[in-house]
């Protein structure tokens, strides 16, 4: 376009920032929408294992509307997500278009003038017009290309936060042979949040080899805790346990997998946010129980 008209080329030149920015704004909603899509995605995932593999409780409990209703909901969100991105493809494609449009029809304005640019023939002008028009197909590609490349940065984006967690620590150095098997616990203590209080603390048994030991508590006591912190999956707030007279950091995560087996309770959970939903929400047969009248004191 150069060769033909330096000038004109100016002209169109000046509409490049007005389409970077336009590219630069949908390339935001391509990556936010295909965020929020990738979330609702995932919470469907969630709903529809929950529901698959507890549907003994869901049975159990009459939570099939709930059940129903979450994952429509869920859906909708996802359909409406989906329309803001569809929506940004097409608005973006149609203003690049129309900016666009407004540089050709300022040039062919201009070139009809015949004042800003003298003894510019048809041929020239008609040349120009075609490399102009030349450049809208890519840049329609360009756009269309935008949306799932955005689409796919966003879905890369949690993939390398995931990968970028911190390993687990394994500071272990001892190698084990034949191990014994005896486990102590010396005034264990831990606290997922300081703030919030400790949900072991002052703990202390020994569980000799060949023994068993029952660990018996009222629900959320620490009890699974107790029991995963013998694989030190988590960091012990004040501690001095062993494992065959060895302590626990001591111990090579390989070494411990190798020489120790655990068989665990798998149990299915179904998600209800609370205060929100009520009990009688989601087990619609439910009656509250009814209120005592009071008794009466005689004199």
């Amino acid at each position: 376009m150069i060769y033909f008209s330096p000038l004109l080329t100016m002209m169109v030149a000046v509409t490049a920032p007005i389409v970077a920015g336009l590219i630069a704004l949908m390339s935001k909603a391509f990556r936010r929408y295909g965020t929020r899509i990738q979330t609702s995605m995932g919470d469907a995932t969630r709903v529809t294992e929950e529901a698959l593999a507890g549907h003994r409780i869901v049975k159990v409990f009459e939570g099939q509307e709930y059940q129903q209703r979450q994952f429509a909901e869920i859906n909708e969100r996802n359909r409406r997500q989906f329309m803001k991105l569809l929506a940004v493809g097409a608005g973006g494609d149609t203003l690049t278009q129309y900016t666009l449009t407004i540089a050709v029809s300022a040039m062919i304005a201009v070139a009809f003038s015949g004042t800003l640019i003298p003894g510019m023939d048809a041929s020239v002008f008609l040349g120009f017009l075609t490399a102009m028009g030349m450049l809208l197909a890519p840049l329609k590609r360009i756009t269309n290309i935008n949306a799932a490349l955005q689409r796919g940065i966003a879905a890369g984006i949690t993939l390398f936060e995931t990968l970028d967690e911190p390993a687990e620590p394994d500071a272990g150095t001892v190698t084990l042979g034949r191990a014994r098997g005896d486990v102590e616990f010396r005034n264990a203590s831990f606290a997922y949040d300081e703030s919030k209080g400790r949900v072991l603390a002052g703990v202390s048994f020994r569980a000799a080899s060949g023994t068993t030991v029952a660990i018996v508590g009222r629900s959320g006591s620490g009890k699974s805790t107790l029991v995963g912190l013998c694989r030190d999956s988590m960091t012990w707030t004040t501690a001095r346990c062993s494992w065959t007279a060895l302590a626990f950091p001591s111990i090579s995560l390989r070494i411990y997998g190798a020489r120790s087996a655990s068989l665990v309770r798998i149990s299915s959970c179904l998600t209800i946010p609370l205060p929100t939903t009520s009990l009688t929400e989601y087990w619609p047969t439910r009656q509250e129980p009814p209120s005592k009248p009071p008794r009466r004191r005689h004199t």
